[in-house]
């Protein structure tokens, strides 16, 4: 399973919303990126239910500087992951405007 489909699957579970940004999102309007993590956007008032999802999955925080965090992988294949923190507001008006992915 992808780490975009288990982040899916403990976000549903849990009612949580997230945005894929960066590297991924640009890839996936037809544009080549080379990338070599995931980036995804979340609700601030979210962060510690995020916090929680990412360490279940096994990653280890590499650097928390607040409305941004870094997470590495302990799997060599597997991507390493940050999360951008978002106001509530800044969350819902980008959801509003994006695309679901394929």
């Amino acid at each position: 399973m992808s780490l975009f489909e288990q982040l899916s699957r403990q976000a549903t579970l849990r009612g949580l919303r997230f945005l894929v940004i960066g590297g991924h999102a640009v890839m996936e309007h037809g544009f080549q990126r080379g990338t070599d993590d995931a980036d995804i956007l979340v609700c601030n008032t979210d962060r510690s239910a995020w916090l929680e999802i990412v360490g279940g999955l096994g990653y280890k925080l590499f650097r928390d500087g607040g409305n941004f965090v870094q997470f590495e992988s302990r799997e060599a294949d597997q991507w390493n992951l940050d999360l951008m923190l978002a106001t509530e507001d800044t969350f819902n008006r980008l959801l509003a405007a994006a695309q679901q992915a394929n």
